[in-house]
């Protein structure tokens, strides 16, 4: 049975969404020396030519209106053994403590990079929209950096999941819950 779209509650749709795993990025920015960071899935490619990405950002979010007045943003795309800096940027800790642990770079645009990223996309805000709650932000690729190798970090129902390999027609190994949700 579907819900009329103009029916479906906030609730559903956060319901639905939880079916989409998603890579999980840290997105910061930094404005006047004061840095800003969150956790997002909210991220997609736009083109590649020229290079260029996407990032909704709520409104509520210090991150929103660090890149709103710097214009600038990188995304750091999380190995699946950075979950806990996941969760640090997730809200657990505050924005200066969020910086204080692991090892930050910057590059061309300045907003601060993660070393040890899969890799980080640093970027120049071409165009910005309001929708609803949210802020959405298209950048244009400036830099791309290289961190450590791994597999992505992804989220799904709630949880934090590695990427697992499957064979074309072979069923999920005994014992594991789907994508390698854990």
């Amino acid at each position: 049975m579907t819900t009329p779209a103009a029916a479906i509650t906030s609730d559903e749709f956060r319901l639905a969404m939880r079916s989409l795993a998603g890579a999980v990025n840290l997105v910061t920015s930094s404005y006047r020396g004061r840095k800003a960071g969150m956790t997002a899935t909210a991220v997609c490619s736009v083109c590649a030519e020229p290079p260029s990405i996407l990032v909704c950002i709520n409104k509520k979010a210090a991150t929103y209106r660090t890149v709103a007045l710097s214009r600038i943003f990188c995304v750091n795309l999380l190995r699946a053994e950075d979950w806990e800096i996941s969760t640090a940027f997730g809200g657990a800790q505050s924005i200066e403590e969020r910086f204080r642990s692991h090892a930050w770079t910057r590059h061309a645009t300045g907003a601060p990079v993660f070393a040890d990223a899969l890799c980080a996309l640093d970027c120049r805000v071409v165009k910005a929209y309001s929708h609803g709650t949210h802020g959405v932000f298209i950048g244009q690729v400036q830099g791309v950096a290289f961190g450590s190798r791994g597999k992505p970090l992804l989220y799904a129902d709630g949880k934090y999941g590695r990427l697992m390999a499957l064979a074309d027609a072979q069923p999920l190994p005994d014992g594991s819950e789907g994508w390698g949700f854990w």
